[in-house]
């Protein structure tokens, strides 16, 4: 069975590394997923009677006791993912054994997923985080529309490639290899927090112009249903014009409806720049170059 996101699992075995039992058990998980074909539950627990269905709908926590720590990973027409990796006590802040929390928590990126396949490869680790966002929201919208499940295997296709080039066992992870994932990490994380508030302020400004979506979607020229839906999570980028009327229309700041987000490496060249340049008027935080 083909598993992708191995690099949660990687970094997770780096940063507790000494620990070699924890280790063991991660690679013996790694390994039982890799050389087996699990039809149902059934299957699954005469493998692994760790897998625990409490959130059902595809997905299985692994409950590794002897390390209290818990490993979710969600199967789906015969692949597996792995979502989350952390302690008993994390877990419970994160998702509070509730499955909708869950749920919430996967749909949430604006990404240009059409881009990305286009090119036929992820470049760098920034649009790996972003990929691996857009591939869980991928398997939400695809239960409402089956095409994006062919659009979600060819995604998937380009995080294994990426991955298996860059974050398997095999691959040397070096302390800068880490530090580039914790920032391209921090910086998906804060694009995936403004779309979910940027759809929140749309929604509300919908609501009270009882306007349903489908409707706004005709106002900005988008006769599909699920296209508008695409918009509106994320999936795919508003256009200027989109954001424009979106402005004039609802009220709504264009600070608040475009993402100022820029890639690592022209972070890394405005900084570099900034620094030669010597002018003390000129100071940049952490937040600064990333999103507004």
């Amino acid at each position: 069975m083909r598993l992708t996101n191995k690099k949660i699992l990687e970094k997770f075995k780096r940063k507790n590394r000494g620990n070699i039992s924890l280790t063991k058990a991660i690679d013996k998980l790694i390994k039982d997923i890799d050389e087996n074909d699990w039809k149902n539950q059934i299957d699954l627990n005469k493998t692994r009677t760790d897998a625990d269905n409490v959130h059902s709908d595809g997905f299985y926590f692994f409950d590794i006791n002897i390390h209290r720590t818990m490993i979710l990973i969600e199967f789906q027409d015969g692949e597996a993912t792995v979502v989350w990796a952390g302690t008993h006590q994390e877990y419970e802040t994160t998702f509070k054994n509730n499955r909708n929390t869950i749920k919430k928590w996967f749909m949430e990126t604006q990404f240009n997923i059409s881009e990305l396949i286009d090119a036929g490869k992820i470049q760098s680790e920034l649009d790996f985080e972003r990929a691996l966002i857009a591939d869980r929201k991928l398997r939400i919208l695809s239960k409402e529309n089956p095409r994006y499940k062919t659009v979600r295997k060819k995604l998937r296709d380009l995080i294994e490639q990426y991955e298996s080039q860059h974050w398997s066992a095999d691959s040397k992870i070096s302390d800068e290899k880490l530090l580039e994932s914790d920032v391209a990490e921090f910086l998906a994380e804060k694009e995936r927090l403004f779309i979910q508030r940027r759809k929140e302020l749309i929604r509300k400004k919908l609501k009270n112009l009882n306007l349903t979506q489908q409707d706004f979607g005709k106002i900005l020229g988008h006769q599909s249903k699920s296209y508008m839906s695409e918009l509106m999570n994320g999936v795919s980028p508003f256009s200027l014009k989109d954001l424009i009327v979106i402005n004039r229309l609802l009220k709504i700041e264009l600070v608040d409806l475009v993402p100022t987000i820029l890639s690592q490496s022209e972070i890394v060249k405005i900084r570099t720049t900034i620094k030669k340049l010597d002018n003390p008027k000129l100071k940049l935080s952490k937040d600064d170059l990333v999103i507004a």
